[in-house]
Order: structure tokens, then sequence, then C-alpha cells
């Protein structure tokens, strides 16, 4: 900031009479003002003429000796506070500043952005002489306060000005010089103001010029001190997201110094901050040549994966590491961010987001049939465990359901569910999808390679369905895995702990399996720790009308499109249910869930089906024409079909059935069977339908539908 002449109303150089002819010829143009309100533009600068007439508006009284506004000590020490910042950095200039001038009669001030005087420092003859016209700390140096002085002008104007003898508007003050300049902050908002005062005789443009420099220096300062708290803010915050991170962080500097590191790598690696910070990596991390190959891989990346073991003596822990160079603000490398994902939490995460978990309980496994439930009994006990677990039933029975369950009883219901089915992988991709690969190991191998089964099953449940169908050399394999809990990936040569719980299912006898040479002996005694036999469906037929409620409720919740015109919900008519209860079901509990489904598509699309209050009947024209078939063919024995209704023959493989036809055997077989029962019981309903297996109210609507008179058969 370089102050032009109109700041200053004293040339340089100036001889010592000169000045003193110019203070008295400003010293009458202010008596001529304060008599007349008259300016002599010739005399007085018109920054200075401008003030007088503002002065003169305000009221002031040019001979005053007391300041108009002075703080208490109160209001003093707030303000003091409120600027302690532009305090302490002004102070050290204003020292430095007194340091120049100490003895020759000058004073240095700082006033806060309002006018008030804060701290002074000073000759101390000076300092008593001003004091007698409130010049201390406390008092208000503003125009409207004072009149014409230069802090109150350096407010007004907004830039540094030097005011000389009798340009001050108040008498008692025109025996000074004053040269004062506004002190800014980072945007330009007057925060304060520096002065300097001695005797008129002492004025020089340069004092001026000194005044200016020190305000510029105070800006700066003030402007670095605000950017070194803001970074060490920053350093703080981002210290205190570094090391509350859960993943493990490294910062390594561009010339291979180890810069911070968190405390969740340093857990990772089982070190103390010590042992790496400030230290080269090679020294730091020179126990753990994994790490020191990311770095070395990632030196010219801006980013990378890494999937590494890292060994302590606390044991082995997989992590994926993730690199990223970093830039300084023109771009250049300043050095290398390494992030430390633990694999376990990685696929934890990943198993929450695409759903390989477990999703069923035991709540949800429907039966009370005797040996289901011991079955229920006994895999319950064995969840509480860590032992392996061998279901067996045929292909419906639920085994998976039953293995979800265990795993959601068990202490690892946290972790991830993995299920894979062994007849359902090729056997040349079978070892990979069990226990993954490394980049490179085979042709068409994912970069960077790819986690198996048993990596994304760590620390939680691995259920291998079918496991019969496993190639004789795979079963080698799995069974070395669960000898020594640990694998290697093909085409790797570094051991990968593991630590899964192995639930394995079949629909065979595994037992005649290994006796037949297709299943390994040992495997199955070390797959069959706890053996769980589920039943299959027709074995508990009482178990029918349960399961049969269950899934049309979850029909109706699943709020299928064909269902929302049947607010009542889905129920199913004693007929057809009674046709269900005898069916043999060979694909089981899934069987039944399919054919209810397709049974109440059926029912959706027959407006006739709908109940009272808009239920939806599921009746026995809506069941697979199959199961009418087989249970038209069940006829109970006590009855006799006619001699002229005889069931029609079964038909030969790659015969076509009538749609028109069938029907109408099956309601000539139906209708027959009725007649004789009626004939049977002397047309007794109640021993009639009891004979033929169906309710009272079913043989009723049959007789309105056939229109069987009872009389007919009594």
């Amino acid at each position: 900031m370089s102050p032009d002449m109109a700041d200053s109303p004293m040339e340089e150089n100036t001889p010592s009479w000169e000045r003193e002819r110019e203070f008295a010829r400003i010293e009458a143009a202010w008596r001529e003002f304060i008599q007349t309100g008259n300016v002599d533009t010739a005399v007085v600068r018109p920054v200075i003429a401008e003030s007088w007439r503002r002065s003169r508006a305000f009221g002031l009284d040019p001979y005053d000796t007391k300041c108009f506004d002075l703080a208490d000590e109160r209001e003093l020490e707030a303000r003091m506070a409120a600027n302690k910042d532009l305090i302490s950095t002004a102070w050290y200039f204003m020292e430095m500043l007194y340091r120049l001038v100490a003895g020759s009669g000058f004073r240095v001030d700082i006033a806060d952005s309002d006018g008030f005087l804060l701290r002074t420092i000073g000759d101390e003859q000076v300092l008593k002489e001003t004091s007698r016209v409130s010049f201390l700390p406390g008092a208000s140096r503003r125009e409207s306060n004072v009149g014409t002085n230069a802090i109150g002008l350096a407010l007004v104007l907004d830039e540094p000005i030097q005011v000389v003898g009798a340009e001050h508007y108040n008498a008692h003050i025109h025996w000074v010089t004053c040269s004062a300049a506004p002190i800014h902050d980072d945007g330009g908002r007057i925060i304060g103001v520096l002065n300097m005062t001695g005797r008129r005789e002492l004025v020089h443009k340069h004092t001026l010029g000194i005044v200016a420099g020190m305000s510029e220096a105070i800006e700066r300062e003030l402007a670095l001190k605000r950017s070194m708290h803001e970074i060490r803010t920053l350093n703080r915050f981002l210290k205190t997201v570094f090391d509350s991170m859960s993943d493990g962080l490294v910062a390594v500097a561009a010339d291979g110094v180890v810069t911070r590191v968190n405390r969740a790598a340093l857990r990772i690696f089982g070190m103390d901050p010590r042992e790496v910070v400030g230290r080269p990596l090679g020294e730091g991390f020179g126990l753990f040549p994994s790490v020191l190959q990311v770095f070395k891989q990632s030196r010219d990346q801006e980013f990378r994966e890494h999937e590494i073991s890292i060994r302590t003596k606390g044991g082995t822990t997989r992590c994926l590491v993730t690199t990223r160079l970093l830039r300084d603000a023109d771009g250049n490398p300043i050095g290398t961010l390494a992030i430390f994902n633990r694999m376990d939490r990685v696929r934890s995460l990943v198993h929450r987001m695409v759903g390989a978990h477990a999703r069923f309980t035991f709540d949800d496994i429907v039966g009370r049939d005797p040996a289901l439930l011991e079955a229920i009994k006994l895999a319950r006990a064995a969840a509480g465990t860590g032992s392996r677990i061998l279901l067996q039933g045929e292909s419906g029975t639920g085994k998976e359901l039953f293995a979800q369950a265990i795993h959601n009883e068990s202490a690892r219901r946290e972790g991830p569910f993995v299920a894979i089915n062994c007849a359902a992988v090729p056997t040349e991709l079978i070892e990979s999808e069990f226990f993954g690969y490394e980049e490179g190991a085979f042709t068409g191998a994912r970069r960077g390679g790819k986690p198996g089964k048993f990596e994304l099953a760590e620390g939680g449940t691995l259920f291998l369905d079918e496991v019969e169908s496993m190639p004789l050399e795979m079963q080698a394999k799995l069974l070395r895995v669960l000898e020594d809990s640990q694998m290697i990936r093909v085409g790797g040569t570094e051991v990968i702990p593991v630590d899964v719980r192995v639930i394995a299912a079949t629909n065979r006898d595994l037992l005649e399996e290994v006796r037949a040479g297709r299943f390994r002996e040992d495997l199955y005694y070390r797959l069959n720790v706890v053996n769980i036999k589920i039943p299959p469906l027709r074995e508990r037929a009482r178990d029918i009308p349960l399961l049969v409620d269950h899934f049309l409720e979850r029909l109706r919740l699943s709020r299928l499109p064909l269902l929302p015109t049947h607010e009542g919900g889905v129920k199913i008519s004693q007929e057809a249910l009674d046709v269900l209860s005898r069916y043999h079901f060979p694909g089981n509990v899934r069987e039944l869930q399919n054919i209810l489904e397709r049974a109440v598509i059926a029912a959706s699309g027959n407006a006739s089906q709908s109940g009272q209050s808009g239920t939806l009947v599921v009746t026995v024209e809506c069941l697979p024409r199959d199961i009418l078939q087989t249970h038209a063919t069940a006829v109970p024995a006590a009855v006799a079909l006619p001699a002229s209704i005889s069931a029609p023959p079964p038909a030969r493989t790659g015969d076509i059935v009538s749609q028109d036809n069938l029907p109408q055997s099956i309601e000539q077989l139906e209708k027959g069977a009725i007649l004789e029962a009626l004939k049977a019981c002397n047309g007794n309903i109640s021993r009639a339908a009891q004979l033929l297996g169906i309710g009272r109210n079913t043989l009723y609507r049959k007789l309105k539908k056939f229109c069987i008179a009872r009389g007919e058969c009594s």
C-alpha cells in the first residue's frame, strides 16, 4: 500500500520553517471554518474539509477535552477478548515499530473496527499528554465522537491517512500528527486500525508509509495465522477421521517415508506407531513383503486393488488393499495411500448387499408330524455346536430350509450363508468354484483372481447341496480343506486359512454311494457328524392342510397381480384339500407349493371361483389333471364301481389324452362312486360321506351337481 500525496499534507524534505508556516496557514483556515463554516480550499485538503463539515454536522464542540464515548472496564475487556487475535498479532509489529522511534515522542495504537483504542505503547511523556484529551484505551476515536482524526478518517475512507496539527477538528490535539491505516480480514472487511501519534513537528510522509506497511504485515500475519489454524483444525479433523476409519490406512510420501498409519492398520499389523511413522517403508514394513510389493506395484498407478495375506504373531489376515496415488494442487505425485480392508468384513458387507444370507429360521418349518419334529429338535441341538451336519432327504423336502435355519440358530448367524449345488457345477470348474483362483491361473481368468465359495463363506456357513454328485478327485481336495482348515487358490501358492462351517445335503443313501465306490468313505465320516433325516411329505400327510394354509397365505401376501380383486384372501375347498391329502407328492413340499400356485392362478381366471366377501376359492377343478386322475382311481375299497362304469385304462407312453374326454370320465367315475356309496348306506348322507372320505357339505354339493335325489339309492 503506497499512499499518494493527498494522504499527507507535508512534502518530503520540507524545511522546518516552511513547516511552521504551513501549520500556521492550516490553523488560520481552521479558525475561519469554526467561525464561519467556510473552508479555504487552497490550504485545506479536500478529505479534511469534508471531515470538518461532517464533524460540524455532528454538533461536536472543537474545544471539548472529553471523549463523548468512553468504554467502561467491562466493555473494554469484552472488546479486547473479541479482538484477541488482532491484538496478539498487531502487538508484535507495534513493539517493532516503537523500537524504531523510541524516545522521539511517538506512541503506537491499535483500535478495533468501531474506533475504540485497545492497546497502546509509547514514550511516557506523549502518553501522559495525550491522555488529557481521552486518548487512552477504551476511548472511541470515531469521527462522530471526536471529529477529524486519523483513526476516524481511516475507518471512513478505508485507506491510510495522515492528519497533521490543525487538520484535527479538536483544538486540544493541534499539537500532534497522526498516521493511521486500516487492517482488513481475508474478505476485505475492516477489523481494526493501526495508528502512530507524535508531535506535529515530527511529521514525515515516510511515517505514513511505515504505518501502512505495518498494517499490511499485520494483515498477512493474520491471514497466515488463520490459514495455519484452519490447517491445524483440518489436520485434527482428518486425524480423527483417519483414526476412526474401520479400514486400515497407510500413507507413504513420494520419498518412501511412512507419514501416517491409523489405529485399524496398527491392529492388523500388530505394530506400534513409533515402529513405522517417520521411517522408510522398507524399514517400517520390512516384515511384510506383501505390503512392500503392493506399494511397489502402485507407484505409478492412480488406482489399483490387490488381495494379500498379512502374517503376524496373531495369525494370518486376508486383506483387500486399495491404493490411490496422491497428488498436490499442480498434479504432481506426492505419495500413495493404501486402504486395507479385512476380507471377512468386505465379504460380510457384500453378502448383506447382495443377499448371501440365510432368510429362514426353524419357525418357518411348517408341520406337526413326529418325524419332522424330531428332525427339528436334533437340528436345533446341532445348531449350537460347531459340528458338521449331513441332511438326508428326498428332493423338495426342505433341506436348504433346514440348513438356513441351523445357520440362523448358530453362533455364525451374523456371518454369510453360501450355498452351492455340487451337481450344477461343471467338473472342470468345480475346484475353482470352491477354492477360487489367482490371476493368470488359466485362460480367461479374471484379472486379480476370484475368491471361491470357501472364502466367501468365511466366518459363516457353506451349504453343499447334492454333495453325492461331487467328483472323487474333488472329494479328496475337500477332505484336505476340512482336515487342515486351510486352502490354496487354483494357480496360487499362498495358503489361506478358512473358518467355515460345512452343512452337506443329499437325496441319496450316501452310505450306499460309499459302498458303490462313488463317494469317499473318509469324507463321508467327516461330513456325517450329525445326521438329520427329513421325512418325505407322503409320510406326513397330516401336515398337508397346515402346509396348504401356509402357502396360500404366502401367495396372498406376495400380492400376485391376480389377487388384488380378492380382498377376502385365498381359501381351498374341502374337496380339493381331500384330493391333495390323498396325493403321494413325489416332489414333496416343493411340488405342493407349485401345485397351489398353479391352482390359484387357475382359480383367478374363473369368475365363479370367488366366494363370499371376495374370497378366492381353490376348488378341485383348479387342480392339475394328473392329480385328479390319480385321485379318481383311488376310490375307497368299500365302494365298488358299477360294472357299467369302469376306470379308463392307464395311458401308454406317447398317448395323448383328450382334454374334453378326461373331465367327463372323471365325473362319471365320481358320480358312480357316490351312487354306490349311497346305495350301500341306504341313503344315509353322513355314512356315505364317511365312506367316501369327504365331508357332508361336500357330498351335498356333489348330489346337487350330479342331480342325484336322495331317494334314488335308498
